[in-house]
């Protein structure tokens, strides 16, 4: 696993992260530990929350998961969506929203950000921030975050969320601030030293901010699908990159290996509710192409991205 100075704090941190989303109290907190125990076990260093992921369970969670083994990660949360209120609604909004994200996958993003826009139709106020970023800390059982990123702005921070955040730097409660979102970097507005935000085809590392990205197995595995329903020829596009591409199950690995190629200065996030499939994909990364020694493998998938991507 090859690692990465996080946000120029001086920890070194992994490549590749793990995306909390998924740690659903649902599937109890033993399973969301397995999953975080998967995950360390393949190297992965970063843990990426929020008080809203896991119909707001995912920060306790991901705390139990990693209690006694702090120093050993990085990890970043958010402020500025709330823990859902009605945790049950929301899991019966995102039963409903999957049969027809599933036939729809560029949906699935558009109508959970509704669903959780939906529930803070104004900015937090200052206490609320104060009152969020505390129970945070007492959720996670630390007194530190690597990070805190304003979660889905949609103006810029008021003075007093910044003196606020900037407060927690300068006393070394958080190593680095920014903003988090589900949309492309240039839509939302610049807070910070770290930009966290969904990945596409021509996607560029900004210069002036730490990167961390995600999105792109969800965009990137339909963009494969719809190359394979137009017939093209994978077989002899696999001789090209010298890799699988008529084996699916490839997929994921050859994605996050593209990714990580792409962004050598970003950590890359990969979720996932399955540890068979997690362990598959970061086990099959190739870092031989991630350093540059199968630039045809990066040319060819690159191309079918970029062909059909939505």
């Amino acid at each position: 696993m090859e690692k990465i100075d996080f946000a120029n704090t001086g920890f070194l941190t992994s490549r590749v992260g793990f995306g909390c989303a998924r740690l659903m109290p649902g599937a109890g907190p033993n399973a969301g530990c397995a999953l975080v125990e998967s995950a360390l076990a393949l190297g992965i260093r970063h843990f990426d929350t929020a008080p809203s992921y896991g119909l707001g369970k995912s920060e306790g969670v991901l705390g139990s998961a990693l209690r006694g083994r702090r120093n050993l990660v990085t990890i970043v949360s958010k402020v500025g969506i709330p823990r859902p209120s009605s945790p049950n609604l929301m899991s019966l909004s995102r039963s409903l929203i999957k049969p027809l994200s599933d036939r729809i996958p560029h949906l699935r993003n558009v109508l959970l950000r509704g669903l959780q826009l939906a529930s803070h139709n104004s900015p937090l106020t200052i206490g609320e921030i104060r009152n969020s970023i505390a129970e945070t800390f007492r959720s996670l059982d630390t007194d530190y975050l690597d990070g805190i990123l304003l979660h889905e702005p949609r103006e810029p921070a008021s003075e007093d969320a910044e003196l606020l955040l900037t407060d927690l730097v300068n006393r070394r409660r958080v190593g680095a601030i920014g903003v988090g979102t589900s949309r492309v970097a240039r839509d939302v507005p610049l807070f910070g030293t770290v930009m966290q935000s969904v990945w596409f085809p021509g996607y560029s590392e900004p210069t002036n901010r730490f990167s961390i990205i995600h999105g792109f197995f969800r965009g990137g595995l339909s963009a494969l699908e719809r190359a394979a329903e137009r017939n093209l020829n994978l077989s002899k596009l696999s001789l090209q990159a010298c890799c699988d591409l008529e084996d699916k199950r490839t997929w994921p690995s050859l994605l996050l290996t593209v990714a990580l190629a792409r962004n050598k200065k970003s950590i890359v996030l990969i979720s996932s509710k399955s540890e068979e499939r997690l362990c598959r994909a970061v086990n099959g990364i190739d870092w031989g192409a991630v350093r540059g020694e199968c630039p045809q493998m990066l040319e060819v998938i690159g191309n079918i991205l970029h062909e059909n991507w939505l």
